[in-house]
């Protein structure tokens, strides 16, 4: 870990009086390699929350059916093929380079050669193409906030206030239905 200044300068951590309101300004960065928090490699993107796509030194949570450690970012598969693609306008960066500048340890900045669009989407509910509906728990509590400012204020139905069970009196029209509750 480095402490660093608003110049991007790195200060010796004795030096600094802990208890002054001036800590805030100071940026601690963890140095890149296999022990870091967001891998060998971070995709930064603009946005108000910090929010990057990035590697991961646990690769074991991909295996996993929860899949939510993470602290508001984005833990990709395979962040290098998607780094080549992003970068296959800029030359010099092919995944052959990208690998290579991993293996080096040191820190490189890469400006894309023009911008991509990115857009989060928070899904909780979804449908395959073999017909099988996938449920998940709202563990951010984000499925009520789009459509709340439309509602009027009502007492929730007593279905809502327990679990619930997709009922129909023609049950062979819905496909599988798969459930994973958060732990």
């Amino acid at each position: 870990m480095r402490l660093l200044d608003a110049a991007g300068g790195e200060i010796d951590p004795a030096t600094v009086d802990w208890k002054t309101g001036t800590v805030p300004s100071y940026t601690v960065r963890q140095d890149p390699g296999a022990w870091n928090s967001l891998g060998y490699l971070r995709i930064d993107m603009p946005n108000p929350h910090s929010v990057y796509m990035h590697d991961t030194p646990h690769r074991e949570l991909f295996g996993g059916d929860y899949r939510f450690h993470s602290s508001g970012c984005a833990r990709i598969g395979d962040v290098r093929a998607l780094a080549a693609w992003l970068l296959q306008d800029n030359p010099g960066w092919g995944r052959k380079e990208i690998d290579a500048g991993i293996a080096s340890g040191a820190r490189t900045d890469i400006r894309l050669a023009h911008a991509v669009p990115v857009a989060w989407i928070y899904l909780t509910g979804w449908a395959m193409r073999d017909g099988t509906v996938h449920f998940r728990n709202d563990i951010y509590k984000h499925d009520e906030l789009p459509a709340k400012q439309f509602m009027v204020s009502l007492e929730r139905p007593p279905a809502l206030t327990r679990s619930f069970a997709l009922q129909s009196a023609d049950p062979e029209k819905f496909a599988p239905v798969s459930y994973l509750d958060s732990r």
